[in-house]
């Protein structure tokens, strides 16, 4: 090794003194000309398949053990979990999916309703947040126990002594009241109607119509029927078809209602619109159980009829011929209970911190839990299309779990005995680096199938390796253990030949004894290269076959990062302190410190805001359970700390994407995604509404893969063209790295493409003849 490195030692500079690099603006300009690997993605017409059973089998799924060598096994199967995080600051007690599945209604303890936009951004906006200030029943404002949206309302009932009836459109007033019923403990809209079902603490089931007059100006309800039960009513539940309602009381009596409706043509009544729809309500069946009942849900065909409680139980209950074929034992209370849209499978919730995913094909037998994080739930409940499934619970936050594999990149996923420590992507995103812990850095081509690999050197290392590329694309560097090693395209030069690697890639240089080194960052313009080592900061000049031209002695430090116009440089490290160094200057001894930050944690990870506008640039740093957003007023002189985003782990890694997106590694075997692009506006922080703070502290999306068995030590955004997908590449400890495509629900592939429709055209390519040589999303 050490002599091929003194050969390599004497490979030619990658950029010559003499040809200078032209600077480039910022980070958002792409170098070449070709597609971006992204584009190349988002043209691959492959049909996927987004149903539930897919994505449990995939998780399940039993993986080949990698190569014990180190390197990678290209077959790997994703056990990546996407959860979406709304923090309520207080207990919720339940959720209700709009029809269509865009937005989810949430109704908190603190008596706000609160609407989240679910296809719009990557991580989802709350946009409503309104506390209703309905009649009081004793002494109690109105706190929201239950939620159920229905085809032309949102209906919402708690402690109020009423049953607020909104519209499903901004900005959400209430339109009309149900008053008098009583604490509200569940709510049921009967399909395609108007029609509403109240189970309450006043033991009654109530049936009311709502109706619309003068054109919507008027709102009005009339009560279809009422039952009077043993004790309180903790659930009611139409049937899909709207033919049956089910209703269980805290004795255990599940009632069931045969619902009946007058077919004859509507009677036109006075000016004020028709008379109320004429339905037969009739008792049907009922079952005694052994303890309270505390929920019910149908199956999406209506063949079963499941209820749980306090007995510890949840029965199946055949509708044809009214039996309880099956109990579940469950060892604790079953507090909620939900049918999958598809009916193949039900979520069930109770007294642990835990769902568990039935299988109503296999005996109702448990394939899945998700843990939640110590959150006790309350309540469940399914997208309308199985994309996601909504939970809640005692604690201030609502999880939505995606159930679906439609972010998944197929064939995009490695997997290796060695964890990984460091990812890099050339300009253009078609081509990867990944370095692992075995000291093994392998070149990926990424095609629209698979990871390619191209090229593959092996490294001495200490605990860190650090990879960049430049953005003129002419050469990356590979920070190792005492070393840099400069690779790019093979030169002319005859020893270079005698080295060069048919992929077109080769090692150049290769600047030894230069202390550990722990991170390396190029500037914008591919000019200037910063290594953090264990002593000081050091900077290389490209243009000058690599010569050193500054250091600063700044203890061991972590992490470096330039930001994207080359005028800053950050340093962070184990002496707890954040320096910012001004480098405008074309005179580098003329480069200076503008100030030095203490900080409360051992600097880990530093990312730039991928651009400047109006003089404001963000800076992101983070280490030990806690991530800082510093807004420096470039015009001004002045800097501020504007955001202070805590974790549950270490933060490993940042990078902050042209979306707006920061991604942090953490050590707990999560990626948080944080929605920052507000912050591009060119309006200062202080200036802003603060609703755009409280949406950057309160939702969050996270990656979850081997939770609390792994931790991300990589993030790296695919470099693409401003406003195209975001497709993030995460590496952990477990030896992984994939791509999980980020983007926005509404332009997500996965989610956008229609399935397979089974013809047999095998001309037609997206036949799964043809699919099979294109590859694509899964």
């Amino acid at each position: 090794v050490d002599e091929a490195f003194d050969v390599l030692g004497h490979c030619s500079a990658i950029v010559s003194h003499k040809e200078p690099q032209p600077k480039v603006p910022s980070s958002l300009v792409r170098v070449t000309t070709g597609p971006s690997y992204v584009d190349t993605v988002r043209s691959n017409d492959m049909m996927i398949d987004t149903r539930l059973h897919t994505w449990i089998n995939t998780h399940y799924e039993i993986k080949e053990a990698p190569p014990v060598d180190g390197s990678y096994d290209l077959l790997g199967k994703s056990r990546t979990v996407v959860v979406h995080e709304i923090r309520r600051g207080n207990w919720t007690w339940c959720t209700a999916w709009s029809p269509k599945g865009d937005r989810l209604a949430v109704a908190t303890e603190n008596h706000h309703l609160a609407v989240v936009e679910t296809t719009a951004s990557t991580v989802w906006r709350v946009r409503h947040d309104k506390r209703l200030s309905g009649p009081a029943c004793g002494d109690t404002t109105h706190s929201i126990r239950s939620i159920s949206w229905g085809q032309n309302f949102i209906a919402t009932g708690g402690t109020g002594n009423a049953v607020s009836i909104i519209s499903p459109t901004e900005p959400y007033p209430v339109v009309h009241l149900i008053k008098d019923t009583g604490f509200v403990g569940s709510l049921d809209w009967r399909a395609n109607s108007n029609i509403l079902a109240i189970g309450s603490r006043s033991n009654k089931i109530t049936v009311v119509e709502v109706r619309s007059l003068e054109g919507g100006k008027q709102i009005e309800s009339q009560i279809l029927f009422t039952a009077s039960c043993k004790n309180w009513v903790n659930q009611v539940a139409f049937n899909p078809s709207g033919t049956f309602l089910a209703a269980g009381d805290a004795t255990g009596t599940l009632s069931v209602y045969n619902i009946e409706q007058d077919m004859s043509p509507p009677v036109v009544g006075d000016a004020t619109g028709p008379t109320a729809s004429k339905l037969e309500i009739t008792v049907n069946t009922s079952f005694e159980l052994d303890d309270a009942i505390l929920a019910l849900d149908w199956s999406a065909d209506g063949r079963w009829l499941y209820a749980g409680g306090e007995d510890f139980h949840i029965s199946v209950i055949e509708t044809k011929y009214w039996e309880i074929l099956h109990k579940k034992d469950r060892s604790r209370w079953v507090q909620c209970i939900a049918s999958s849209s598809s009916g193949g499978h039900v979520a069930v919730g109770g007294v642990s911190s835990e769902i568990s995913i039935l299988d109503a094909r296999d005996n109702w037998d448990s394939v899945m839990g998700i843990e939640l994080k110590g959150m006790v739930p309350l309540s469940v409940s399914w997208h309308p299309k199985d994309q996601a499934l909504a939970l809640t619970g005692q604690n201030d936050s609502v999880l939505v779990v995606e159930t679906s594999n439609a972010r998944h990149v197929k064939g995009h996923h490695l997997h290796s005995t060695s964890p990984i420590i460091s990812i890099g992507f050339s300009p253009d995103g078609r081509t990867a680096i990944v370095g692992n812990e075995a000291g093994i850095v392998t070149f990926f081509a990424l095609s629209k199938s698979t990871f390619e690999m191209s090229y593959e050197l092996v490294v001495i290392l200490n605990d860190r390796l650090s990879i960049d590329w430049s953005l003129n694309g002419l050469f990356s560097v590979i920070g190792s253990k005492d070393a840099i090693i400069i690779v790019g395209p093979n030169t002319r030069s005859a020893k270079a030949r005698k080295l060069r690697a048919p992929s077109g890639f080769s090692v150049q240089r290769v600047i030894r004894d230069i202390g550990e080194t722990n991170c390396v960052s190029i500037d914008c313009n591919s000019r200037y290269v910063a290594v953090a080592t264990n002593d000081r900061t050091r900077v290389f000049d490209a243009t000058k076959d690599f010569v050193q031209v500054k250091t600063w002695k700044t203890g061991i430090t972590n992490a470096t990062a330039w930001s994207p116009d080359g005028n800053w440089l950050a340093t962070m490290g184990k002496r707890k302190v954040l320096s910012i160094y001004d480098t405008r200057e074309e005179a580098i001894d003329k480069w200076w410190a503008i100030f030095s930050l203490k900080c409360d944690f051992e600097g880990e990870a530093l990312a730039w805001g991928p651009t400047i506008v109006n003089g404001l640039v963000y800076l992101a740093y983070g280490g030990a359970k806690m991530i800082l957003i510093m807004e420096i007023r470039t015009l001004e002189g002045t800097w501020e700390t504007v955001l202070r985003i805590p974790r549950d782990g270490h933060v490993k890694d940042l990078d902050w994407g042209t979306n707006g997106l920061l991604a942090a590694g953490i050590d707990d075997g999560t990626v948080s995604i944080i929605d920052l692009s507000y912050l591009q506006s060119g309006v200062a922080v202080n200036e802003k509404d603060y609703n755009w703070q409280r949406q950057a502290l309160t939702c969050f999306t996270e990656i979850r893969r081997n939770r609390g068995k792994n931790c991300i030590q990589a993030v790296k955004w695919i470099p693409s063209a401003p406003g195209s997908d975001s497709l993030l590449a995460v590496g952990g400890t477990d030896g992984e790295v994939e791509i999980v495509d980020l983007t926005e629900r509404r332009r997500c592939r996965g989610y956008t493409k229609r399935r397979n429709d089974n013809t047999n055209n095998s001309n037609d390519p997206l036949h799964p003849k043809s699919m099979v040589a294109c590859g694509g999303l899964t």
